[in-house]
């Protein structure tokens, strides 16, 4: 493996958990908001 193909493969990590970091906190938003009423 190459430094290039390293990086896209970390790269593509990085966005995966971007994504999933995004969707846990929509979530704990949403359920942050039911608590509240």
């Amino acid at each position: 493996m190459d430094g290039a193909e390293a990086r896209s493969v970390l790269k593509r990590e990085r966005q995966a958990l971007d994504r999933q970091n995004a969707r846990t906190d929509r979530c704990a938003d949403f359920y942050d908001g039911l608590a509240g009423e």
